[in-house]
């Protein structure tokens, strides 16, 4: 039986883990480890490549004739939160919780079509269920959820994309209030086919989502020549970063043969920009800093912080690997 796995090279690259220092290096180097012991634990055989986002692996694996999907993801109390909550809402509106082993990050889940994208189906397909999530029964009525749970669209999965054989996903969320009729529907995993007030977009042309979800999945940035062509965040013009930095956080090498003007603003925290001859510190909320073409610079996070950080124009080149 195959328990064994191959970590990716590019969810070992991601800076996130050089941010958890040892603990980090440490956790992936037992993400093998995981994946075998609950793979014999639940009576798993791996099924096809690990695929990652920024917090996790998720491994597709069998159970018998079941197709399932673990997740073995960074365990902090984001996970037990996930955990929790997708055990609470009982697959309604949310992917379903199979098993759960919260200490080590690890959730069973069932699997979903990922050939089957929300954006191929209907509209009137996805709010046919007048306000509930894509055809699946309507979650707990109110009054019968703890206080303080997680909404269903907070979850894992809820941001993905795939479908149920035979169905619309269960990922497509609306945003309060699930059985009221309603036009409040909102689909996640296809940003621009609804608006938030449940009207239909008009066309790609928008986008809607949040800094915070967003910008770890590229490293911090929201918008710049790296987005894919088709996405309307993708510019050569301008570059967005919505930088999340723990203290101690540096930049690993500095710019040098700077082509770009720059503006960085603080948000919270303490962050500090070296520059050639002259060190910036900003300590209080909006406190900002511009420098432009032929620039050198680096930058430490001294407490942890939140910068929005924007370039222009976008040109590839600087990142570091």
């Amino acid at each position: 039986m195959r328990h064994s796995i191959t970590v990716p090279e590019s969810f070992r690259a991601l800076g996130r883990w050089q941010l958890e220092g040892e603990a980090g290096r440490r956790w992936l180097s037992a993400l093998r480890r995981i994946v075998a012991e609950h793979c014999a634990r639940w009576g798993l055989v791996i099924d096809g490549r690990p695929m990652h986002g920024y917090n996790g692996l998720a491994v597709p694996v069998r159970r018998g004739d079941e197709p399932l999907v673990l997740k073995v993801g960074w365990p902090d109390r984001s996970v037990v939160e996930q955990g929790e909550g997708l055990r609470l809402w009982g697959g309604r509106g949310t992917v379903l919780l199979v098993d759960a082993d919260l200490d080590s990050g690890a959730l069973l889940l069932e699997r979903l079509d990922s050939g089957r994208s929300l954006q191929d189906v209907p509209l009137e397909e996805l709010l046919s269920s007048g306000g509930s999530c894509a055809g699946s029964p309507c979650p707990p009525p109110a009054g019968s959820v703890p206080p303080g749970a997680p909404p269903p669209h907070s979850m894992t999965g809820c941001a993905a994309g795939g479908t149920r054989p035979g169905g619309p996903s269960p990922y497509a969320c609306s945003t309060s209030n699930w059985c009221d009729p309603g036009p409040r529907p909102r689909v996640l995993a296809s940003p621009g086919v609804v608006e938030r007030d449940g009207s239909p977009a008009e066309d790609d042309r928008v986008y809607v989502g949040n800094a915070g979800v967003d910008g770890p999945l590229d490293g911090g940035w929201l918008l710049g020549h790296f987005k894919p062509p088709s996405d309307v965040r993708h510019s050569e013009a301008v570059e967005i970063k919505w930088g999340l930095h723990k203290p101690g956080d540096e930049r690993a090498r500095w710019v040098t043969g700077e082509n770009r003007t720059a503006l960085l603003i603080l948000i919270s925290g303490r962050f500090r920009v070296e520059l050639p001859g002259r060190s910036v510190l900003l300590a209080e909320r909006g406190d900002y800093v511009v420098w432009g073409e032929g620039v050198d610079h680096s930058w430490l996070a001294e407490e942890e912080s939140v910068v929005l950080t924007v370039r222009w124009p976008s040109v590839p080149g600087h990142r570091v690997t």
